[in-house]
């Protein structure tokens, strides 16, 4: 007869044999599969998987790896970070209602500190730090032959644009996406 424990991981290979999780294989790890749909209702169970490197099994025979970086409380949709070599690949979405099970180890993950990092907020700029980039922008623009006037903090290109601080790709606003490429262009030029 076959010890429990050893019938278990048998078991647990058998499920996830096409998801290729071998690290798993060895680690200390919590299964929630039938009662997924009851622990997804927990918010504190939930809160103790965030984190924590995780596979998840999904509708349709898919499985995906990485590390939890966010659940969403009202769909129950869950945010993976695959890491390769130290740095965040790619984010994945598995859908709430897709979710047929998860397994999560017990421990934060060593990539922790890393993915809790991607939507950190940038560093503010002081006056002067901000200022100077302002005006290193215009200069930029001007030379380009761009048309582009101050409004306050803002700057405004012509009538069809304008940049807030502090003055990145991102705090660019354009209705034409033509013009905002080509100006998402010039601002990396500047960095």
């Amino acid at each position: 007869m076959i010890e429990p424990a050893l019938h278990e991981q048998r078991q647990w290979f058998a499920l996830y044999r096409h998801c290729y999780i071998w690290e798993f294989y060895q680690m200390e790890v919590r299964a929630f599969g039938d009662n997924w749909r009851q622990l997804k209702d927990d918010p504190v169970a939930l809160a103790k998987i965030r984190l924590a490197d995780a596979t998840v099994s999904c509708a349709g025979d898919k499985c995906f790896q990485g590390v939890i970086h966010s659940i969403d409380p009202t769909s129950k949709s869950l945010i993976l970070a695959r890491i390769e070599s130290n740095k965040v690949k790619d984010m994945i979405l598995c859908i709430g209602s897709a979710v047929r099970e998860v397994v999560a180890s017990e421990n934060s993950s060593k990539h922790a500190r890393l993915v809790d990092q991607i939507f950190a907020p940038a560093k503010a700029l002081t006056a002067t730090e901000e200022k100077e980039r302002r005006e290193r922008l215009i200069a930029h623009l001007r030379t380009r032959s761009l048309p582009c006037t101050e409004d306050g903090k803002i700057i405004r290109i012509a009538t069809w644009a304008h940049i807030e601080p502090p003055y990145t790709k991102k705090e660019l606003f354009c209705s034409n996406e033509i013009i905002q490429e080509r100006v998402s262009a010039i601002l990396d030029e500047l960095v």
